[in-house]
């Protein structure tokens, strides 16, 4: 037996038996790689997205990243929200010292080899005037609420706060990035430099679509980024997955100063309801602050709203 012009990734020819010629065609393929798929959540806060995180932590070979760069912004040496009462602490936090805008960057942008996945989510706000410090490689999608579960719910962490001595005022007036509209406002000029300038098309999710049709939506998401769909998504285990990748001290200072994400972190699911059910704090119920929040809100909302993933298109 004689074996002529073989090619391992083509075809194999001709076996040559005595004079008889018997031509054999068996295709080998190169199995391709799978593509490892890079998304930046951008959020406004208090919109399900700890919920979201755990979500995208359903995916097994997923590296994941949890708010990097409100890290830097909040407590890192390039910090722009001052909360006298802390700063000291702030200052000797280990983990944190390295936290820069450029830091965050480089290190959303290192290779992860072996993961289909590479998910941070992250609050506009942080980001916000520092746009050349978005990762490049990522696909950015935008989460959003009605302005007035998200102030409302921001009024009732910022009254905890300042139960155990954080100066209200701190949330919003020492912050530069506070403008009018925020953080809508901010999320919004980030989609359109995203839009604009990166050339990417929007991709928004309103929080509150999820908990109506979670499965809709997260499958439309999917088809969008090139993830692909399982109902294995809309189920997981409490507790904070120990894949995120956040400064430890953060993470600790967070859970002893808030209950911020105890209800994501105990959730096993989306909680689902049904269309036109839910709470929602009347609009005349509202304090002035957090009503005048809503009104500078709602107009940037709206914008976003306009282009989000539909449950029926």
């Amino acid at each position: 037996m004689y074996l002529k012009n073989t090619h391992f990734f083509g075809w194999i020819n001709t076996f040559l038996f005595g004079t008889d010629f018997f031509v054999i065609r068996v295709g080998l393929y190169r199995m391709e790689p799978k593509r490892q798929v890079r998304i930046a959540l951008w959020i406004t806060p208090r919109s399900l997205s700890t919920a979201f995180l755990k979500c995208m932590s359903t995916f097994e070979k997923a590296q994941l990243f949890q708010e990097p760069f409100f890290t830097a912004k909040m407590f890192g040496p390039e910090r722009t929200v001052i909360i006298p009462q802390f700063d000291s602490i702030f200052e000797n936090l280990p983990d944190v010292k390295n936290y820069t805008y450029e830091h965050v960057k480089n290190t959303l942008e290192m290779d992860y080899p072996g993961k289909d996945l590479v998910f941070t989510k992250d609050g506009a706000k942080a980001i916000y005037g520092r746009f050349e410090c978005i990762p490049q490689g990522y696909q950015h999608v935008f989460l959003i609420r009605k302005p007035s579960k998200v102030h409302v719910s921001v009024e009732k962490l910022r009254a905890t706060a300042q139960g155990i001595g954080v100066d209200k005022a701190s949330f919003y007036n020492k912050d530069q990035k506070c403008l009018p509209g925020s953080p809508y406002r901010n999320l919004l000029e980030l989609l359109e430099h995203v839009r604009d300038v990166l050339g990417q098309k929007p991709v928004v999710i309103d929080a509150d679509d999820l908990t109506i049709s979670p499965g809709t939506i997260l499958k439309k998401f999917c088809g969008i980024v090139g993830l692909e769909y399982s109902e294995s998504m809309l189920k997981w285990k409490p507790g904070p997955d120990p894949r995120w990748r956040r400064a430890e001290s953060v993470q600790s200072l967070f859970a002893g100063m808030t209950d911020a994400h105890n209800n994501s972190y105990s959730s096993t699911g989306f909680t689902t309801r049904a269309p036109g059910t839910g709470t929602e704090t009347p609009f005349s119920e509202l304090s002035d602050e957090v009503r005048k929040l809503v009104e500078d809100s709602t107009p940037y909302y709206e914008k976003l709203a306009a282009m989000k993933i539909k449950i029926e298109d």
